[in-house]
């Protein structure tokens, strides 16, 4: 004997296997970087709402947690997301979804404070020039209140939070690089 749920049409029978239970069990990890032999990535935690998380595979073999609970590192500069973090000499750059703000954590001492202290567009693609002077990245500057914001590169002064552009006028830039002597730029 069939029992009767099976006799039910095509897409009208009842399923224990939800759209729910598929997406909370499901994590995604993007964004790898390599320092010091320490991997970092985001690791997006449907579990904890969707938010994102910079997490570390270190040296000794144990994971961390690099951003707290109050952080969800993404950016919406590129459709398709990506590039919301850069790491170099124990030196984490991050965007925070939930408001848009750069943040540099000293992954030494664990202190994060936000580079960027308004809102001043949505960043992504980070790269430090070699001396830590600078923080190039690509920008979505959406104080133009236009249907397209423009995208523009742009270099952040670590010690002044003075941003100054780069390059605009294209519709599309994307990982800016900074040569070892950090003279030239490549996009």
């Amino acid at each position: 004997m069939i029992a009767p749920e099976f006799n039910a049409k095509f897409g009208f029978w009842s399923s224990p296997i939800t759209s729910q239970i598929i997406a909370s069990k499901s994590l995604s990890f993007g964004d790898l970087q390599i320092d010091n032999s320490n991997i970092y990535w985001i690791e997006s935690r449907p579990n904890e709402k969707g938010r994102s998380v910079v997490v570390s595979y270190n040296q000794d073999g144990t994971y961390r947690d690099e951003t707290p609970e109050e952080y969800s590192v993404g950016t919406s500069v590129h459709g398709y997301g990506g590039g919301a973090l850069f790491v170099r000499d124990q030196q984490l750059y991050f965007s925070n979804a939930k408001n848009g703000i750069v943040y540099h954590k000293d992954l030494k001492s664990n202190v994060i404070k936000p580079l960027i202290d308004l809102f001043e567009g949505r960043f992504a693609d980070f790269h430090a020039d070699p001396n830590h002077n600078y923080l190039y990245c690509i920008r979505k500057d959406d104080s133009k209140k236009t249907q397209f914001p423009p995208t523009e590169i742009v270099r952040i002064c670590l010690k002044s939070k003075e941003i100054q552009v780069i390059f605009t006028g294209s519709d599309f830039y994307s990982s800016p690089s900074i040569s070892p002597n950090g003279k030239k730029i490549s996009w």
